[in-house]
């Protein structure tokens, strides 16, 4: 599938940060037809997506699974970006009172766990299908705890599954929290998810190295600290840049002659940014 850039992106684009989302972003860009360059603070690229390897073993500074139903596996099957990896491994033991008992993550562990009562099992597999069917677009305006409060009874299974809503969410909101965006996210973690190959670098280089092929431009190790506008972006201002010998870059040609010190301050001219960042 090829993507089209609207009209209303200009013809040079300037992206701030390479992390997964600035990186996919040119990506998509660049096949557009627009001239796209990649700024990015730090020497490499991935932002929280990165591994360091030590003494042979590979530690991901941030993600470490991959949902298989999430918005970013379509993403990458459209880029052609592969994904490979093995399935995690939903076993596990539940600690309740100093006892232990068998995780009900698995339909099969469900309905053998000791942890549940025959009628805590019941309840939260309805709620479980129902979630996996639905997601939460028929929550209603309901917040997540009445939700939970509506379709389970039993203690146990409410301890459950509020406990696997955490896991798949990374958040613990229930008295405020829509159930929409929530139960949406658990129906994304019944798919399952992958451990990436090698680690999130393997995928971050074979991105990097697709949007390269694209005609992305990258310059590393710079800092943009402003963008210029005067009710159109014009321009983007730079703080610190060292130029890469070995990358035939934007900011090579339009200062050819010029060292670190010279483009510090410099303003680069850009038609539309894309500030792919946190919110700070």
């Amino acid at each position: 599938m090829r993507y089209h850039a609207p009209q209303s992106v200009g013809k040079n684009v300037v992206i701030v940060g390479g992390g997964l989302a600035g990186l996919a972003a040119s990506i998509y860009l660049a096949r557009g037809g627009r001239t796209v360059t990649l700024f990015e603070k730090r020497r490499a690229l991935g932002g929280r997506a990165i591994t360091n390897l030590r003494q042979g073993y590979r530690f991901n500074l941030g993600a470490h699974a991959f949902y298989r139903g999430g918005a970013g596996a379509s993403v990458y099957r459209e880029l052609g970006i592969p994904v490979r990896g093995q399935m995690a491994k939903p076993k596990g033991i539940a600690v309740l009172g100093g006892e232990e008992y068998r995780l009900p993550s698995t339909w099969l562990s469900l309905l053998t766990t000791s942890l549940l009562s025959f009628g805590g099992k019941r309840e939260l597999t309805m709620a479980l299908l129902h979630i996996r069917r639905f997601g939460g677009t028929r929550a209603g305006s309901l917040t997540l705890r009445e939700w939970l409060d509506a379709r389970i009874a039993d203690t146990r299974a409410r301890q459950v599954l509020e406990t696997l809503i955490r896991l798949a969410t990374y958040a613990d909101h229930a008295n405020t929290a829509s159930p929409a965006s929530s139960l949406a996210q658990m129906k994304i973690a019944l798919r399952g998810a992958l451990y990436i190959d090698e680690g999130w670098q393997k995928f971050v280089d074979s991105m990097h190295n697709t949007a390269i092929s694209s005609g992305v431009h990258f310059v590393s190790s710079s800092r943009i600290v402003g963008v210029v506008q005067d009710g159109a972006v014009r321009a983007v201002e730079l703080g610190r840049l060292e130029l890469d010998a070995d990358r035939t870059d934007t900011m090579a040609i339009a200062y050819p002659q010029a060292g670190p010190e010279e483009v510090e301050g410099a303003l680069i001219p850009a038609e539309t940014v894309l500030l792919a960042v946190d919110p700070n």
